[in-house]
């Protein structure tokens, strides 16, 4: 009897090694891939700043006329200044034929731009832009950002560049080392065709990204992390294997309730936190100097990861949200001037009639309902502003509510901004639909982002061509959705940016006219709601569609609109 429980104990700990060992390699695994993803993020986010710069400088007038005339008073005002303020080492302008035309360096002197062998006007012929990386000789890499130079109102970049501006920034030891911090890792650049080299016994992950040249990779960032539950495992079973041969026949009922204790209850609460990302819930295991408590504290610290990111897109929707609020300003403005400049006129009339001798009560009565009625209007305005600033980042409060009631409550306080860009909104409302179950105030942001954006469109066209947006509603029954389609007859939306539109912090606007979060806001909310939203635009204008799932009618009810 005792051989046999010893057996099944041996086969037990046997089993639990193994599927220990499975999970190890699993988690392995997956921290390699975030690892990755985070290095890819990383090195995205310490380029912005030099893809920002060659962006906004090559489209920019004075740019235009510099890179055929140069002068260096203006140079000296307005490009030298620059490289410190974007943390550019090198800067270079050529003209409209490839010919160098100025050249800037805030490191050691580079004077001709790497990768430029078969000519600039060659590295932007099919692109407006041109991203790089290149090995100098003595080692150094560095990343270069090209565009084609252009005028102000070409945003698009589809007319004959004027010049080109190339960027680029040392990956020098201080910058590498940079990475360090960002990461928490030890960066190192490598050959392209060399591996990233790990640490002897499996203490370290591993994590590469692969730096782009013009012909082929240009060089390899290699990220070794530290991985401070290697072997936690494997020696958790040698251990649990020896006690289990040692103490087979007197500790049988002990070790099936210290093998609840020590490895089942931990392991389903890492994995009730992994599901449900509370890691709150990994506090009884975090403090246990074991492996499993070395494994809680590493699966803590990316849950807390995870929390970061989304407090960071809150921050995205928030700044999206204020973006618009200059605009909403001006319309409550609007919208309060006409009846308080009633309530004062009628309070004057008070005043002047007290003054003037016995009042008549009639015209009182009648001055006092003014007022009264007209402060009811501003508190009504100053109540569906508050439900404007409800709509919040989190989880969307839902409510059924009518799709065309949401869509007049959005343009509330639009008028004046649309009526000074001479735009007209025309409603073509469908009747009879069913609600839809949404946050107000944060579906009422979705329609006045699309407005807007569309408004900024038209605005910018030639004196005298059509400036009307169409807002329409309708049911598609075959989908049982809701639609909301917002169009425009301005200039479409040119083809090398389609892929971008919805991406966070991209504006095809020119420098302080956007913010680029207006349709990246738009296309979070609605997916937040269970819906879609895409585009169709041509030369004759641009349609933005959003699909809301209609609301179950066994939980809300619905009514005519």
């Amino acid at each position: 009897m005792v051989a046999v429980v010893c057996l099944a104990l041996v086969g037990r700990s046997l089993l639990l090694r193994y599927a220990q060992e499975d999970m190890h390699r699993e988690v392995q695994r997956e921290q390699a891939h975030l690892h990755e993803e985070s290095l890819r993020t990383v090195v995205g986010l310490r380029g912005l700043s030099l893809r920002n710069f060659a962006a906004d400088y090559s489209l920019w007038d004075d740019m235009a006329t510099f890179a055929e005339a140069p002068d260096a008073t203006w140079a000296a005002t307005n490009l030298d200044p620059s490289l410190a303020t974007f943390k550019i080492s090198y800067l270079w302008v050529f003209d409209r034929r490839g010919a160098p035309r100025y050249h800037a360096a805030a490191g050691p002197p580079l004077p001709e731009l790497p990768g430029a062998d078969r000519g600039v006007a060659a590295m932007l012929a099919r692109s407006a832009f041109d991203h790089y990386f290149v090995r100098l000789p003595d080692g150094t890499l560095v990343e270069v950002r090209g565009a084609r130079i252009q005028p102000s109102h070409d945003a698009a970049r589809v007319t004959e560049p004027l010049g080109y501006l190339f960027a680029a920034i040392r990956w020098d030891a201080p910058y590498v080392e940079e990475l360090r911090a960002l990461t928490g890792g030890e960066p190192s650049v490598v050959d392209p065709a060399s591996e990233c080299a790990r640490a002897p016994g499996g203490t370290s992950i591993m994590a590469s990204h692969d730096l782009p040249g013009h012909a082929g990779n240009a060089a390899r960032l290699c990220l070794r992390v530290p991985n401070p539950t290697a072997d936690l495992l494997t020696r958790f079973a040698r251990i649990r294997f020896l006690t289990s041969l040692a103490f087979a026949g007197i500790l049988f009922a002990a070790l099936s309730f210290m093998l609840h204790l020590l490895v089942v209850r931990p392991l389903r609460i890492i994995a009730a936190a992994i599901a449900t990302g509370d890691t709150a819930a990994l506090a009884p295991v975090e403090g246990r100097s074991d492996e499993f408590g070395d494994l809680a504290r590493v699966v803590h610290d990316h849950q807390r990861g995870a929390v970061e990111r989304e407090a960071l897109r809150s921050q995205v929707y928030q700044a999206g949200k204020l973006a618009s609020l200059g605009v909403l300003g001006a319309g409550v403005a609007h919208e309060l001037n006409n009846p308080l400049a009633a309530v004062l006129g009628h309070a004057d009339m008070l005043v002047a009639a007290c003054e003037a001798g016995p009042l008549d009560v009639a015209e009182v009565q009648e001055s006092a309902q003014t007022i009264l009625t007209q402060s009811e209007r501003m508190r009504g305005i100053l109540e569906h502003v508050r439900e404007l600033n409800g709509a919040e980042s989190g989880p969307p409060r839902r409510a059924p509510a009518s799709l065309n009631r949401l869509t007049r409550d959005a343009l509330l306080f639009l008028g004046a901004y649309l009526e000074a860009r001479q735009v007209e909104v025309v409603l073509d409302l469908a009747d009879g639909l069913p609600d839809v179950a949404c946050e107000a105030g944060m579906f009422e942001s979705v329609v006045q982002n699309l407005v807007l954006n569309a408004a900024d469109e038209l605005a910018s066209l030639a004196p005298g061509a059509p400036r009307t947006i169409v807002v329409q509603t309708a049911l598609d029954g075959p989908r049982g959705s809701v639609l909301l389609r917002v169009k425009d007859e301005g200039r479409g939306i040119p083809e090398s940016v389609r892929d971008r539109i919805f991406e966070p912090f991209f504006t095809t606007k020119p420098v302080g006219k956007g913010t680029g979060l207006g349709l990246a806001l738009v296309h979070a909310m609605v997916e937040r709601h269970g819906g879609t939203v895409s585009f169709t635009t041509s030369e004759r204008g641009t349609t933005f569609e959003v699909v809301l799932p209609v609301a179950s009618p066994t939980e809300v009810p619905t009514h005519a609109s």
